[in-house]
């Protein structure tokens, strides 16, 4: 989305940035291009022996990078700093993260930061140590105050985020996690505030030079935002002609050339999202600047302001859900992240405002409290990219026939714009949509079938570290639009299967609930679920509901944790059962999905509902080899995230 932001700025650039801004967007696309070829670059598995500096560091990890390969590192407690040049000997291979469904997706970050592998390390030896240890000087500041200070400041100062951390959490649910986080924002507002206070006792050139002094001090605790560079090279560049008594270009031509020399340092930046949108914003506001030039101070803010909300207005749909509030609840705490900062950075090179900090967080943590309590969102679902893409073509387009005084067609390209986003926010093609969905929950089950406007779960997955509904279930649903659920099966009780069942029915309405297997076969609107589990056993997994569904044209069973002892019952008593989707018993254990069961029931396709390096060994390789010596192909969720089957108008069926 970014990228086509971009794309579009330069087919309705103008003025004096018109060179400058094709060669940004030349710059972007090389950037692309050398990002292609350094992600299709050779990368060797296996033992070996890297030498190369840290470019990044984080609590538990950091990035090596030797010019052409970056690797992730994993190392608890990791006090690693930027500039250090390591040779590691160890294993380099896949990242094996856990993923889940609607969650931040740390491998899709990698990827996007240019990390193709990821080392274990053997050994490790420093062979240059940057002289100036700033994290040990973090960690020790950060020492003097309780957990809610510390995680605050680290974020908001350091730009180390902890989700655990209560003040994170209630900045991410209201939308404020950007200014809590050393964002670029925060970092070129404290450089204004600087600057507009020397300006009173300094002339320009005096004042600007101490701030660039301020600019260099601040930049340690912004290494990792990309808003902070873009700032900063600006700031050089202005310096740089006032020092000179020469008049200094276009700032539209300065911001453009500060993207140049961004992606000339680092060509992965043009897969950064901050990165684009940043300079997308930036320009945007540079090329609306004029628009209410008419209107007294005031007024001409709060035109800003708002064209501003509807540049963003995409962005703000998070997980499928538009946050009302999100853009007041940001201005309303600049301000004070602002201040916090400044107040955490004095009290970081001198001594430690033990007292003043721990009363300043708790005062943040009841003023987000407060705006959690008042937040409101709407459910809009995902935007699709051409929606995205459509939505910011009108906006430009609007902008370029307005400055070109063919104003009369600016009504057509609002509702162009309004319609971009407003029509595939309603869900009206549920109503010829027919799909399946084995929602990838980690080591559980979360399977989510729709029938038009009917939805029925079956199980809700479950950790004890999160809640799966709120991060899992409910995101997904907004996503794809379902506000309702018709009817929640749970297979059995095991907690990795309806663990999240309490916090779903708290958070989102679900209008029955099911679990005896008495009460089969159970028709919802027009599916019919058929359980052939009526035997039971002394085990939990014994009494797991079998559930087989006919839809979209296929056979589909769903075979919870059942073990061989059902399985076989269950072939011997329905020896005519045919199967073309099977949901493999226990997630791929051993002592599910026997030789025989598989054999009398010739799936079409196995799904392996699984997470990622879990303790059990799931699926069992026992498991895999009944497979593909009987040549059934399978899907899992732990390689391949949510997998979705689906349909329209009756159509050929969908795999995604």
């Amino acid at each position: 989305m970014p990228l086509s932001v971009v794309s579009l700025m330069a087919f309705f650039s103008y003025g004096k940035g018109r060179g400058y801004f094709a060669l940004f967007l030349f710059s972007v696309l090389l950037g692309l291009g050398i990002g292609l070829f350094l992600h299709f670059f050779p990368l060797h598995y296996g033992a070996c022996k890297i030498k190369g500096f840290v470019i990044m560091a984080k609590n538990n990890y950091f990035i090596l990078s030797n010019g052409l390969t970056r690797v992730y590192v994993h190392e608890k407690g990791c006090i690693r700093e930027v500039g250090d040049f390591l040779e590691i000997e160890g294993d380099l291979g896949k990242y094996q993260g856990t993923e889940y469904e609607s969650r931040f997706s740390f491998a899709s970050y990698l990827a996007d930061i240019g990390v193709k592998g990821s080392l274990s390390i053997r050994n490790c030896h420093c062979l240059f140590q940057r002289p100036f240890r700033l994290r040990e000087r973090e960690l020790s500041f950060l020492s003097h105050f309780d957990s809610l200070t510390s995680g605050t400041i680290d974020s908001i100062l350091f730009a180390h985020k902890d989700y655990a951390n209560e003040m994170v959490a209630k900045a991410s649910v209201v939308g404020c996690l950007g200014l809590l986080s050393g964002s670029g924002m925060v970092y070129g507002g404290l450089l204004r505030g600087i600057q507009k206070l020397f300006s009173y006792r300094f002339e320009e050139k005096k004042s600007s030079i101490i701030t660039f002094f301020f600019a260099v001090m601040f930049l340690p605790f912004f290494l990792y935002k990309v808003g902070a560079y873009r700032v900063l090279t600006v700031r050089i560049m202005e310096l740089f002609f006032l020092l000179r008594d020469k008049k200094k270009p276009d700032h539209l031509a300065l911001i453009c050339l500060s993207g140049l020399i961004l992606l000339a340092l680092d060509p992965y930046l043009v897969r950064n999202g901050g990165f684009l949108l940043g300079y997308g914003i930036s320009i945007y506001m540079m090329v609306t600047k004029d628009l209410g030039c008419f209107y007294k101070k005031a007024v001409r803010r709060m035109i800003s302001f708002l064209l501003l909300m509807i540049f963003l207005f995409p962005v703000f749909n998070v997980r499928g859900e538009w946050k009302l509030f999100a853009p007041f609840f940001s201005v309303l705490f600049l301000p004070i992240a602002y201040s916090y900062s400044f107040l955490a950075f004095v009290s970081f090179i001198s001594v430690p405002f033990v007292r003043l900090l721990s009363a300043y967080s708790s005062a943040l943590l009841q003023f987000l409290t407060f705006f959690e309590k008042i937040d409101l969102s709407l459910p809009l679902g995902s935007f699709p990219p051409w929606a995205i893409f459509l939505y910011y073509f009108a906006l430009w387009l609007g902008i370029y026939l307005q400055q070109s005084g063919l104003v009369h067609f600016r009504r057509w390209i609002n509702l162009i714009q309004i319609a971009s986003l407003l029509i595939p926010s309603l869900p009206l093609g549920n109503a010829f949509l027919q799909e399946i969905s084995f929602i990838n929950v980690g080591q559980g089950d979360g399977i989510l079938i729709r029938d038009g406007y009917t939805s029925v779960m079956i199980d809700t997955g479950g950790v004890l570290s999160f809640d799966m509904a709120k991060e899992v279930d409910i995101p997904f649903f907004r996503k794809e639009k379902v506000y309702h659920l018709d009817c929640l099966i749970a297979s059995h009780g095991d907690y990795d299967h309806i663990g999240a069942k309490e916090s779903l029915c708290q958070h989102f309405p679900v209008k029955r609930f099911v679990t005896d297997a008495a009460e089969f076969p159970l028709t919802i609107g027009k599916l019919t679920f058929t359980n052939y589990n009526v035997y039971g056993g002394e085990e939990e997994n014994d009494n797991s509901l079998v559930l087989s569904l006919d839809f979209m044209g296929k056979t589909w069973l769903f075979t919870g944790d059942a073990g061989f002892n059902i399985e076989n019952q269950i072939i011997r008593d329905y020896p005519s059962l045919n199967v073309d989707v099977l949901k493999l018993g226990h997630h791929g254990s051993k002592t599910s999905s026997s030789l025989a069961f598989l054999k009398r029931l010739s799936p079409e396709m196995c799904i392996i509902s699984v997470g990622k390096n879990n303790r059990y060994g799931h699926p069992d390789s026992e498991v895999i080899h009944r497979l593909e010596s009987m040549g059934i192909p399978y899907r899992r969720t732990d390689e391949e995230g949510t997998i979705t089957y689906r349909r329209y108008f009756g159509l050929p069926l969908r795999e995604l």
